[in-house]
């Protein structure tokens, strides 16, 4: 083999050295690019579900805060002109006084809710959205009731009405925690064991994206 040859040989395996680290980088390049996008995504995954979770717990909390069967006086405490009204009106306008103090909390994690649905939709389709409707509509149960209350305490005629006698008893097995707290819920506490029922579902569906 002569010389020619030999430097021949050399400059073929230099330039497929050479080349072929350059292919080990793009390679490298590739892998990071992939790894990067889905750190991006787990990232994207860990802090929704971990806002949307956060949100939850913040509705229930607000639903315990209406449940609570006391009322205090400063809860009931209304800028009204009671000079003509009757025993049942002054307090059915002081319970619904206070049901509007206790909302406030409940309202506006409702609508924040509502908002950062749309960003937890984008990464899990409509799943999420419907297991997140399921829980409201259990919250609606407890408006509704509250609405249903006030129009009781507020009409003396509802007292002899066969349906609203019955619905009167349904209101209160709702607006009434019968639970100390939401660790220990009590088998006669219907609401809350339905209510924790669907957070438990958004519990299981998010968790795992909190453990990656």
């Amino acid at each position: 083999m002569d010389n020619t040859t030999i430097e021949i040989i050399i400059k073929i395996l230099y330039f497929l050295w050479d080349n072929s680290l350059w292919i080990v980088w793009i390679i490298i390049a590739i892998q990071w690019l992939n790894t990067w996008k889905k750190q991006l995504k787990w990232n994207a995954e860990y802090e929704t579900a971990r806002k949307t979770l956060h949100l939850i717990y913040k509705i229930r909390y607000g639903v315990e805060t209406i449940r609570a069967p006391f009322m205090s006086v400063y809860e009931m405490q209304v800028k009204w002109d009671f000079k003509n009204a009757s025993e049942r009106e002054i307090r059915a306008a002081w319970v619904k006084e206070a049901y509007i103090k206790r909302s406030v909390l409940l309202n506006e994690t409702k609508n924040k809710l509502f908002v950062d649905i749309l960003e937890a939709e984008v990464l899990w389709w409509r799943e999420i959205k419907k297991l997140i409707y399921d829980l409201i509509y259990e919250v609606r149960k407890l408006e509704i009731a509250i609405s249903n209350h006030i129009e009781i305490l507020n009409n003396k005629e509802y007292d002899y009405d066969e349906y609203w006698k019955k619905r009167s008893q349904e209101v209160c097995e709702i607006i009434y925690a019968k639970s100390l707290n939401w660790i220990e819920i009590i088998e006669e506490d219907k609401y809350a064991l339905n209510l924790e029922e669907k957070i438990k579902f958004i519990e299981n569906y998010l968790k795992p994206y909190l453990n990656k």
